[in-house]
C-alpha cells in the first residue's frame, strides 16, 4: 500500500540532501554544492555532487542520481520501505499507515494550493486595474517598478467585498476553499451572506519554501481598519512557522549570502532589490523558536548565524533584549544569530533609499554576536567598583546562559561571561595573594610584617544567641563556603545582603573576592583560600556553633539540592528587609541633599526593583 504522498513530502522536508549522505560519506563544500568521490563507482578525481537547493544528488561519472530516499537504498541497498523507515528514524519520524482519509487530505491541499495561486494571480491583475490605481501609486511612491512588483507578485484587493468570491468561483474555487483559507468571512448580520476578508489593501503574498503561496500580507490604503493585517491560520498556513520572502532568501543563503531577519514586508523587498537577498521577516510577531531554527536548518553549516536587524532607537533595543530569550534556550553548537542596529529613526526601506547599499552593509558588517550583544546588554548602566556589583553582573548574565538548554554551549557562555567580569576587576590575580577587599574591609583585624592578623572571634556556644539576623548571617556565609557553585545564582543577593555583624561581613567579603577571582572553586580550595588570608579560625569557630549543627542544609554533606532550597529560603526572608533598608537610607540622603540626581536616580531604580519582585 503506497505511502501517503504528504508524509514522503515532508521527509523529504525535514532531510536535506547534504545531512543524509554527509552522515554517510565525506563531502566537502566546492561552491554552492557539495561533492565528494561516488560512493557508486571507483573514482580518484570526485564527480559526485549534492545540492541541497535542488534536493538531490549526481554523478557525472557513472550517471547515479537521485533524492534522499534514492540515495538510501542505493548506497545501503535496501527497499522502498525500508530506506522510508531508516530516513523517518532519522528525521524523528514514524511512519504512517496510509488511509484512505489521508489521501483525501493530500488532494484536498492540492485544491487549496490551486485556489491560493489563482488568487495570488487575480490579486496581481487588480493592481493594474483603475479601481486599483491608489494601490499602484503607493508602490510607485515607495520606488517600485512594474519589473520589482511583478517579481514579488505584489497586487491589490479592491473595496468590492464580492469581486474576489465571484471570480474565482467563477473559476472552479467554491466558497467552503474560500472560507477555509480566510479569504472570506461570514457576516454576522443575517442574511448578509460572506463578504472578502482583504479589501482596499495592496497585497503581499506569502510563500512556503518551495515557493507555493500560502497566505496574504495586506496593508490598508485608506479607511478605518488595522494598517497590516495577514491571512488567518488555515490548514496550509501557520505564521509562527513561516517567514515573508523564504523562499527566494533560501536560494540565496545556499549561494553564499546570510539570512538578515528585518521587520516588514517593504524592508525585505527593499534588500532583496539592493542585493541583500537573504532577506526574511515575521508575519507580524516577534520571532520564533521555530523560525529561528527553520533559518538554522536550511543555512549551510558555515552560515546558521542569522542577522536580527532592529531599529536602533529605544524600541527596536528592547525589541533585541526580547530576542536574546526566545534564542539563548535553542543554540546549539555551530548554531546563534547575530543582532544588528539600523540608524535611529530608519528602517531599512528608509536607509537603503536614502544612503544606498552600502550604508546597509555597513549596518550588517556591524552585527554583534549573541554573545557579545548579551554582555553589552547586561553591562549597560551598572556601576561596577564594588565585588557585590560585579557579583551582580555575574549572576545575571549566568542567568541568561542557565537558560540554555544545550549543556556544552551553556557550559562555554558559563565561563565566558565569568572571564569577563574578572578582567573588569583588573583581571585575574594569582592565588594567595591578598585581594581586593582585604585591606579596606576587615577593619577589626591588622596588617603586620607577618601578614593578616585575625581578630578575636567569639561565636556564642548558645542556640540562636546574638538573635535570628545573627544567625541568618551564619547560615548564608556557611552555605556559600560549604557550596560555592550557588554563586553563580545567588552572588548578587549574597553580595547585596546587608550583614550588620563584623565578623560575617567580612567573611561574606572574601567569599565574593575569591569567588570573583578566576576559576570556579570547589568548597575544599575556596576554604584554603580563606585560611592563607587568615580567616581559620573563624570558620572552626563557626562550624563548632549549635546553630551550625542543627542546620544540615548549609553544611558541605548536604546535598545539592537540600543546600541550594536552604540558601533561596536564607535570602529570601531578608530580601524585604534588606530592601526597606535601602529604601530609608536614599531617602535620608535625598532630605540631605534634595537635588541630588544620583540618589534620586536610586529611589526611582528601588521602585523599579520592587516592582519586578512584586511580579
Amino acid at each position: 500500500m503506497p505511502l501517503p504522498p504528504r508524509f514522503l513530502e515532508e521527509l523529504r522536508e525535514r532531510l536535506s540532501i547534504s545531512e543524509v549522505v554527509g552522515r554517510r560519506i565525506p563531502l566537502r563544500r566546492t561552491g554552492r554544492e557539495m561533492g565528494a568521490c561516488c560512493p557508486f563507482h571507483k573514482e580518484k578525481t570526485p564527480s559526485f555532487h549534492v545540492n541541497d537547493e535542488k534536493g538531490f544528488y549526481h554523478c557525472f561519472g557513472c550517471g547515479a542520481h537521485g533524492d534522499i530516499i534514492g540515495f538510501v537504498m542505493q548506497y545501503e541497498n535496501l527497499p522502498f520501505p525500508e530506506a522510508v523507515e531508516r530516513l523517518a528514524a532519522e528525521a524523528g519520524m514514524e511512519v504512517p499507515k496510509p488511509t484512505p482519509e489521508e489521501k483525501k487530505r493530500y488532494e484536498r491541499e492540492l485544491s487549496l494550493f490551486d485556489v491560493l495561486e489563482a488568487t495570488t494571480a487575480w490579486f496581481e491583475k487588480q493592481l493594474y486595474e483603475p479601481h486599483g490605481k491608489e494601490g499602484l501609486a503607493y508602490f510607485r511612491r515607495r520606488g517600485l517598478s512594474d519589473e520589482v512588483i511583478a517579481r514579488h507578485r505584489l497586487g491589490y484587493a479592491p473595496a468590492d467585498a464580492q469581486a474576489l468570491a465571484k471570480a474565482l468561483m467563477k473559476a472552479g474555487a467554491s466558497e467552503e476553499d474560500l472560507l477555509d483559507l480566510g479569504l472570506l468571512r461570514k457576516s454576522e448580520q443575517a442574511g448578509r451572506g460572506t463578504y472578502a476578508f482583504f479589501r482596499n489593501r495592496v497585497i503581499f503574498p506569502v510563500s512556503d519554501r518551495r515557493g507555493r503561496v500560502v497566505a496574504f500580507g495586506a496593508r490598508l490604503m485608506e479607511g478605518d481598519g488595522p494598517k497590516y493585517i495577514n491571512s488567518p491560520e488555515h490548514p496550509l498556513f501557520h505564521k509562527s512557522d513561516i517567514l515573508y520572502g523564504l523562499h527566494g532568501a533560501r536560494q540565496a543563503v545556499a549561494k553564499g549570502q546570510d539570512f538578515v531577519v528585518v521587520e516588514g514586508y517593504m524592508d525585505v523587498i527593499a534588500m532583496v532589490e539592493a542585493g541583500f537577498s537573504g532577506a526574511v521577516a515575521p508575519m507580524g510577531t516577534a520571532m520564533t523558536p521555530p523560525q529561528v531554527q527553520l533559518l538554522w536548518k536550511l543555512a549551510p553549516e558555515e552560515r546558521r548565524s542569522p542577522i536580527l536587524c532592529f531599529d536602533g532607537d529605544g524600541a527596536g533595543r528592547r525589541a533585541a533584549v526580547r530576542a536574546i530569550d526566545v534564542v539563548m534556550p535553542i543554540l546549539a553548537a555551530g548554531q546563534s544569530v547575530r543582532v544588528a542596529f539600523l540608524p535611529e529613526g530608519q528602517d531599512p526601506d528608509d536607509l537603503i533609499h536614502s544612503a544606498g547599499a552600502a550604508a546597509m552593509e555597513g549596518v550588517l558588517s556591524g552585527a554583534r554576536s549573541l554573545v557579545d550583544f548579551t554582555w553589552e546588554t547586561e553591562l549597560s548602566g551598572r556601576r561596577l567598583e564594588t565585588p557585590e556589583a560585579r557579583a551582580g553582573l555575574l549572576s545575571s548574565l549566568s542567568a541568561r546562559a542557565r537558560s540554555i538548554a544545550d549543556p556544552v554551549v551553556q557550559g562555554f557562555y558559563l565561563d565566558d561571561f565569568r572571564r569577563r567580569v574578572c578582567a573588569l576587576g583588573g583581571g585575574e590575580r594569582k592565588r594567595g595573594q591578598p585581594g581586593r577587599y582585604q585591606t579596606g574591609r576587615f577593619q577589626a583585624g591588622r596588617f603586620g610584617t607577618g601578614g593578616f592578623v585575625a581578630p578575636e572571634v567569639r561565636i556564642s556556644k548558645r542556640p540562636g544567641a546574638g538573635g535570628a539576623q545573627k544567625s541568618r548571617e551564619m547560615l548564608v556565609v556557611a552555605t556559600m563556603f560549604n557550596h560555592p557553585w550557588l554563586f553563580s545564582e545567588f552572588g548578587e543577593m549574597f553580595g547585596a545582603m546587608d550583614m550588620p555583624s563584623g565578623i560575617f561581613r567580612d567573611l561574606r567579603d572574601a567569599i565574593v573576592d575569591e569567588m570573583m577571582s578566576g576559576d570556579e572553586l570547589s568548597a575544599k580550595e575556596l576554604r584554603l583560600h580563606l585560611e592563607n588570608r587568615g580567616m581559620e579560625k573563624i570558620l572552626n569557630d563557626l562550624e563548632a556553633s549549635p546553630v551550625y549543627k542543627q542546620n544540615p542544609s548549609c553544611r558541605i554533606d548536604s546535598p545539592p539540592h537540600k543546600a541550594r532550597d536552604g540558601m533561596s529560603e536564607l535570602l529570601g526572608h531578608g530580601r524585604q528587609r534588606d530592601f526597606a533598608s535601602e529604601i530609608r537610607t536614599a531617602a535620608e540622603d535625598l532630605k540631605r541633599e534634595p537635588d541630588d540626581g544620583d540618589v534620586e536616580e536610586r529611589l526611582m531604580a528601588l521602585g523599579r526593583r520592587n516592582l519586578v519582585g512584586e511580579e
